[in-house]
Order: structure tokens, then C-alpha cells, then sequence
């Protein structure tokens, strides 16, 4: 059983990296700029808990200009049950690649380094595990 613990550890560490390392190269091959909220794009979703219940999360468009002149869009990977955290106008940062501008995120921290950071505590968690299951 303890060999299960491995595995998971090793996979989760092993997806964690390549996450970072896909993360660096974003970072080193795109520029910043900044662009604007411009609208909302909405998505059904639900709430567990003693009872389901029925809600929109919203999801902020920004609207940036790329060095080729041209205004692009882009939807915030983070969406909320309501547009009080943002307004439309509000100054959002965007990473882009100048060779492809479609290719474009909005710059912010917690989105870039949460999915990695995750699998890197639960492949700590995974390995810790292991080694107390050895003991």
C-alpha cells in the first residue's frame, strides 16, 4: 500500500513540474500590457452544501490592444456569484505572445501558480505518506 503513495506523489510532482515549466515559458515568451474590463461572460453553476442551489458565476471579458494594433479579448479564468469585485472599466493586466495575440491570458498571480502549487502539496503530501507508511 505504501508504494501507492509513490506513485501518486511521484505522478502529482512530475505534473506539477511540467505545469511550471509550461507556466516559465508563457511568462518568457509573452508581454504584458494592460487592457480593460468590458463585459461579463456568465456561467451556470451550483453551490453544495446542506442544499444545492441554482447560481451564475460571471467571469470578467478584458479588452486589450496587442503591439499589432488590433483589440482582442479575453475571459478571466476566475468568475464570481457576482460582478461586485470588478467593474466595468476597471484596469486589468493581460500577458500575450507577439507572435500569436490570440494566445492571451489575464496576468494574475493566483491563476498562473495555483494549479501547480496544488499538485505540488499534494505530491508532498503523497511522498510524506509514503515515507511514515515505510516506518
Amino acid at each position: 500500500m505504501s508504494y501507492f503513495f509513490l506513485v501518486i506523489g511521484l505522478g502529482m510532482g512530475g505534473m506539477a513540474l511540467n505545469m511550471t515549466y509550461k507556466r516559465i515559458t508563457f511568462l518568457l515568451r509573452t508581454r504584458k500590457t494592460y487592457g480593460r474590463v468590458v463585459g461579463w461572460e456568465e456561467r451556470p453553476g451550483f453551490v453544495a452544501g446542506h442544499r444545492v442551489l441554482s447560481v451564475t458565476y460571471y467571469f470578467p471579458e478584458v479588452a486589450f490592444e496587442a503591439s499589432d494594433g488590433v483589440e482582442r479579448r479575453v475571459t478571466s479564468p476566475a468568475g464570481w456569484e457576482s460582478t461586485a469585485r470588478q467593474s466595468i472599466g476597471d484596469r486589468v493586466g493581460v500577458r500575450y505572445d507577439p507572435r500569436n495575440p490570440d494566445d492571451a491570458r489575464v496576468d494574475a498571480i493566483v491563476h498562473l501558480w495555483s494549479p501547480p502549487a496544488a499538485f505540488l502539496l499534494i505530491a508532498g503530501a503523497a511522498l510524506f505518506a509514503f515515507i511514515h507508511a515505510r516506518h
